[in-house]
């Protein structure tokens, strides 16, 4: 890789009082509003996995994510002065769901077919772990898109510095080390020294652990708050590997 993404995972002071919760915890103007718009349209997909391990199949639980997510934006009330998206999202969904304005399971889903597979769905098939409880589930999910924009955002610098082939090459070595020989084998494939592979794929890592780190600063208030959720993505990880 090029040494500009090793200058830009050089650490800089994260200024909170911009980040998307921030603006959305302390304000109640336009722009906070968008930015609340942002992290919801961002983090569907765990809402979508918690209410398919309640059961619902996959067209209500659509509309029931549908319903429940206009619900947030156009009441934008209730939100705590600091702590961390992941838990207000959750904590919302749980009186959603308590509450008597949810739409009715049978009204969840009428009118379509479950022909209509879309992308969440998709994911769910993929992704939903045989167990767990609709919370744990829900972890698992907001991790696992946590994990998807910063991988996105690498993606897209690579193909920025025309290096997309050794990306795809080192991709699946981001968070594991790679068996003996495969330095090697890449530096044939792509016409690199191993050497130059090995740093590289430490380039690469320490970029990745950069973008994770700003999608975990969109969606907290404080530098106290963001080392907490390093830690429980760590676990959430650990126990999905595991």
């Amino acid at each position: 890789m090029s040494d500009e993404p090793a200058r830009q995972a050089t650490p800089r002071p994260v200024q909170f009082a911009t980040t998307r919760w921030s603006l959305v915890a302390h304000s109640a103007s336009n722009d906070a509003r968008a930015a609340l718009a942002e992290l919801c349209t961002r983090y569907r997909y765990p809402v979508y996995a918690y209410l398919r391990r309640c059961g619902h199949e996959p067209v209500a639980a659509r509309d029931l994510a549908d319903s429940f997510f206009a619900m947030l934006l156009a009441e934008g009330e209730g939100l705590p002065q600091h702590g961390r998206f992941r838990a207000y999202l959750l904590d919302a969904l749980h009186r959603y769901l308590a509450s008597d304005r949810r739409i009715s399971p049978a009204a969840a889903g009428a009118g379509r077919t479950s022909s209509e597979i879309d992308p969440l769905e998709h994911r769910a098939r993929h992704e939903l772990p045989e167990r767990g409880t609709p919370d744990q589930v829900f972890a698992q999910g907001f991790a696992l898109e946590v994990l998807s924009g910063a991988l996105g955002k690498l993606k897209l610098e690579a193909l920025g510095a025309g290096r997309t082939a050794l990306f795809e090459r080192l991709e699946p070595w981001l968070a594991a080390d790679p068996p003996p020989g495969t330095h090697d084998t890449i530096a044939r494939d792509v016409g690199m020294q191993s050497l130059a592979v090995a740093i590289a794929l430490r380039r690469l890592r320490e970029r990745f652990r950069e973008l994770v780190d700003r999608e975990l600063i969109d969606t907290v208030g404080d530098a106290d708050t963001l080392a907490s959720e390093r830690a429980s993505l760590a676990r959430v990880l650990a126990g999905t590997a595991g």
